[in-house]
């Protein structure tokens, strides 16, 4: 995964495994989607190590608070245009 993960423009993940992107994974620039959630107790973590990788990706998404809440808004949209769509 290592190689294939430095080759990458644009990263989006689903690991469901804490910090299992590093720093030394990526190349400088690349843009991360973290999508993971993985839990310690209360406490949320991404798949990518956000500390590290933050320096030297162009842009990155936190967790929590990066996908989540887009996440919620689009499930409710396609819940209000199916119930639409269902009445009409």
């Amino acid at each position: 995964m290592p190689s294939l993960v430095k080759e990458a423009d644009v990263l989006c993940t689903e690991l469901f495994k804490k910090h299992a992107v590093t720093a030394d994974m990526v190349k400088p620039g690349v843009i991360i989607i973290d999508n993971g959630n993985n839990y310690e107790g209360k406490k949320v973590f991404g798949d990518v190590d956000f500390e590290t990788v933050s320096e030297k990706a162009g842009a990155i998404t936190p967790v929590p608070g990066g996908v989540g809440p887009l996440l919620v808004t689009m499930l409710m949209s396609n819940t209000v245009k199916a119930a639409a769509k269902s009445i009409a």
